[in-house]
């Protein structure tokens, strides 16, 4: 059995197929599906990237836009007083960049019903002070309203992370296709070898 031009070690092109190499002709049958298989993939990522991560993107904009909203409708800003010093629980940031502590409030609502809760206020906030606090309609203190632009930046992420994750995919099928049929080339290969070495261990006949 004659090996050249049909076989070489697995996972790389056959014999002959190097600078100067020979053609089509040469190429093992496994070869030529993994090029195919590889086309494909490449061809179904082109198509899928340009659909898919907008559509994601677009999607969970659209969600959390439904949340802006609702947020916007439920909760509004009162004008609340400081009734005590922060109470030393863990200290977050605004969205200015200023730290915050929790502390109880009290306010009064439009009906002349007196509220008290646990708010965040600027660090080093005076007692007796008049804070702006967000509640929803119940009269409970609550977290200001979601910003549109949170939305927005939300929706970008899902869709550059679905393409992202069609690029992995593809690379993953890549390499599982190449790790399949490197298996089948190396059983090839080892069966036609245990074939021609011992012909070529007892040399050429005398």
């Amino acid at each position: 059995m004659n090996l050249r031009g049909r076989h070489s070690t697995p996972g790389s092109g056959p014999l002959g197929q190097g600078p100067g190499g020979g053609g089509d002709a040469l190429r093992r049958p496994s070869d030529r599906l993994q090029a195919r298989i590889n086309a494909c993939l490449t061809a179904l990522l082109l198509l899928a990237l340009p659909t898919a991560a907008p559509a994601v993107g677009r999607a969970v904009y659209d969600s959390q836009l439904h949340t802006v909203h609702a947020q916007a409708a439920e909760r509004h800003q009162v004008t609340g007083r400081l009734t005590a010093h922060p109470q030393g629980t863990p200290q977050s940031l605004s969205v200015t960049g200023a730290r915050l502590d929790d502390a109880p409030v009290s306010w009064t609502d439009a009906a002349g019903h007196k509220h008290t809760g646990i708010a965040k206020v600027a660090s080093g906030t005076p007692t007796g002070a008049s804070v702006r606090i967000w509640v929803d309609r119940s009269g409970s203190v609550t977290d200001p309203p979601m910003p549109v632009e949170s939305a927005v930046l939300t929706g970008w992420v899902a869709g550059g992370m679905t393409a992202s994750a069609l690029a992995v995919l593809s690379l993953g099928a890549r390499a599982a296709v190449a790790a399949v049929l490197d298996r089948r080339r190396y059983a090839q290969w080892e069966a036609e070898w245990s074939e021609l070495e011992p012909k070529w261990s007892r040399g050429p006949s005398s």
